[in-house]
């Protein structure tokens, strides 16, 4: 049985008449915030960070089928209106819900209605899987209802990290909508964000970027779709083409989400604009300023705690983003204590997605290499290299390469400088993989080789390294930036 935040995935309920407005009680205390309520055995599923909190029972929709929780009050108690489509006859009853955080038994019913918890809210692979195939009996391969069950599959793929599978689930649902662009047109959209998602996480930048601009060609040839999704769609692509070394782009491409968001502020708020405002900082920050990076990033941290509540992922992303900043501007303890923050967030939340973990993870190692402290150091490493190892050893990923970076300056610091250069080595052979040789990432690569050499008394390869790096680093960041100064 799955354990979420030490709740048991079934919780215990009491049913009284299914064929009347029915009261199902779930026994649970202290409930995670990002968790679903799920029928195990129909396809509802509901956030319960969204619940109606309530005192006395107070119903705002009628249409059972489509129910969404609305906030009414605070109290310890949550309801609302959960919808059970019975098989034989087909009918939509309306379930009033009631937490008590108080009486968690961690239980299991064997009645049939089982309630589950899962921290996607996508119900069980097992579950989606059989649930896909028997659509697939019934209504054939290619129909809508099908399509959509391919998508949900995927989603739940991409949660668990099996990234191909998910891919080929997104595939299969294309092929069914792109049949009616002007019918399925947010269906298509959405998976092509999620081949997107999937090519981030996969470093496959070039590849993400394919997905992203078809949905810009999409939204500019709809344009009633335009102020839905075109904000999102260039953050992401401004985020790929930062990755990716191309920062002038990426500005451009920020500049358009903020247009496109334009002057409806109060919506704007509360969904992109502290994104938008937190890639921006960035770019401010590689270009060397630092000032208007630190002005950003605190905006776009007060807008999403005002927003999103305390401790969100959301949040979690921004506090990474805080972290690169103050790092960038020496300020190591301040960025060890950003990157110590995100890394609470998700552990909270149960985000436990290996390349992003691996990154916070690596993040903290490599500030605890400029603190001088190698045994912290080497810890955070060996956690980001061994979550990563277990999925994706053979893969060419940046998060990778960053261990093996955080290697090389462990090595080079305990005066082990032939292991340095393996690792280093190492990272730069992957890094030339994803970005290719002009990119910063690459010049650092270069820039730790050369130093390195420099202290093995192997003088013509340091300079041919450092001359690269700072060859590469002008090229991007033009020959005034800080960083050009210190190679130089």
């Amino acid at each position: 049985m799955e354990m979420i935040n030490g709740f048991t995935q079934y919780v215990t309920m009491q049913h009284i008449n299914i064929s009347q407005p029915t009261r199902l009680f779930l026994q649970t205390i202290d409930l995670p915030s990002e968790s679903y309520v799920y029928d195990a055995d129909e396809t509802h599923s509901v956030s319960l960070s969204t619940l109606i909190s309530f005192k006395k029972p107070c119903f705002s929709r009628t249409q059972a089928s489509n129910s969404e929780p609305i906030k009414l009050m605070n109290s310890n108690s949550y309801c609302m209106d959960l919808p059970i489509i019975h098989r034989k006859p087909t009918i939509a009853s309306r379930f009033d819900i009631t937490l008590d955080e108080h009486l968690f038994q961690g239980r299991t019913t064997t009645s049939k209605n089982k309630v589950s918890l899962t921290s996607d809210g996508l119900g069980t692979l097992e579950f989606l899987v059989k649930e896909l195939r028997t659509a697939t009996t019934n209504l054939g391969e290619y129909h809508e209802e099908v399509a959509e069950k391919e998508i949900k599959l995927a989603q739940k793929l991409i949660y668990g990290e099996e990234y191909q599978r998910a891919l080929g689930y997104l595939d299969k649902a294309f092929r069914f909508f792109s049949s009616d662009l002007g019918r399925y047109i947010n269906k298509i959209i959405l998976i092509q964000h999620l081949r997107a998602n999937i090519y981030i996480f996969q470093s496959k930048f070039q590849e993400a970027l394919d997905e992203l601009y078809k949905i810009r060609t999409i939204k500019e040839q709809n344009t009633r779709h335009k102020a839905i999704v075109g904000a999102e769609t260039y953050d992401k692509i401004a985020d790929c083409l930062i990755i990716s070394g191309s920062h002038r782009e990426a500005t451009i491409a920020l500049q358009q989400s903020l247009d496109l968001q334009g002057d409806s502020k109060e919506q704007v708020i509360t969904c992109q604009f502290y994104f938008t405002l937190k890639t921006l900082a960035i770019i401010k920050c590689i270009q060397g300023k630092y000032n208007e990076a630190l002005d950003l990033i605190k905006q776009s941290l007060h807008l999403c705690i005002n927003n999103e509540g305390p401790e969100s992922l959301e949040q979690a992303e921004i506090y990474e983003a805080f972290g690169y900043i103050a790092k960038s501007m020496g300020n190591y303890k301040e960025a060890l204590s950003q990157y110590q923050r995100s890394l609470e967030i998700r552990v909270k939340n149960n985000d436990d997605n290996s390349i992003i973990k691996a990154r916070v993870y690596n993040s903290l190692a490599s500030l605890h290499i400029l603190l001088g402290k190698l045994l912290e150091a080497k810890t955070y490493t060996d956690i980001a290299y061994n979550r990563l190892s277990e999925k994706y050893e053979n893969g060419e990923l940046r998060e990778l390469a960053d261990c093996y970076t955080n290697y090389g300056d462990i090595y080079e610091l305990e005066d082990n400088l032939t292991s340095s250069v393996e690792y280093h080595q190492k990272s730069l052979a992957i890094k030339e993989q994803i970005y290719g040789k002009v990119h910063l990432e690459t010049a650092d690569s270069y820039l730790h080789l050369g130093k390195i050499r420099l202290k093995l008394g192997e003088f013509s390869k340091a300079e041919d390294f450092l001359k690269t790096a700072a060859e590469t680093k002008s090229q991007i960041l033009g020959r005034s930036h800080p960083q050009i100064a210190e190679i130089l």
